[in-house]
């Protein structure tokens, strides 16, 4: 029997609500959460290609709106919204879902994925994954997002692209390097979006199934 999608609606603490799709196979025991980035809305392809590969695998897939992508807006909500929205995700699992807290793994696409590391400690998640981190504003690797990742609690995975120019790798390097739980998966050729030049030779197909492989190996049965 394949996975399937049920899309349902999530209270925010606002009282507005947004749209979440759970993608789910006959059997499963843990859930993973893929926020999506900033330009981009639950909908887009990347988004939906791990949504359901994640699902393939065995596992209670969900994806959702931020409420600024919700509404049609380009600008993201403040950062006070958007970890509240992530919050009633996490609590939605929890309450309605019924599943253990340590059974749920958060991430997402870069500004999803820096959402979900900065609620981290509020909830009680063992680990993280984020799809292209956002270490740093495109061009500026002398002003890091990483002051509050030394105090995450949960082990984290890091895949990125070695041409991510939001995310220097040497400069990634060193910082997980001072992370005693993270692991960082590097992918020669990628870009932020994971997207690779023609004249690399690389498949982006299996490119992105090495992404889902080193997912599931961090995540675990």
């Amino acid at each position: 029997m394949t996975a399937r999608s049920k899309t349902v609606r999530i209270k925010l603490s606002n009282g507005d609500s947004i749209a979440s799709v759970l993608r789910s196979p006959p059997h499963f025991e843990k859930a993973v959460v893929i926020a999506n980035g900033a330009g981009a809305a639950m909908d887009h392809e990347f988004i939906s290609y791990f949504h359901e590969a994640l699902a393939d695998s065995g596992y209670l897939s969900v994806k959702f709106n931020f409420p600024y992508q919700e509404h049609g807006r380009r600008a993201p909500d403040s950062k006070g919204r958007l970890e509240d929205c992530y919050l009633r995700v996490y609590a939605y699992l929890v309450e309605q879902i019924g599943i253990t807290p340590d059974a749920i793994v958060l991430g997402g696409k870069s500004m999803g994925g820096r959402i979900a590391s900065q609620i981290a400690n509020r909830t009680q998640i063992k680990k993280l994954v984020f799809l292209g981190y956002p270490l740093h504003a495109p061009g500026r690797p002398d002003r890091l997002k990483t002051a509050h990742l030394g105090a995450v609690r949960a082990r984290m995975l890091f895949l990125q692209g070695d041409r991510d120019r939001l995310a220097d790798i040497e400069k990634l390097r060193q910082t997980i390097a001072t992370l005693p739980k993270a692991r960082l998966v590097e992918f020669a050729g990628a870009d932020h979006s994971f997207a690779v030049p023609k004249k690399s030779g690389i498949d982006p197909e299996t490119l992105r199934q090495r992404m889902v492989n080193a997912m599931c190996k961090f995540i675990g049965p």
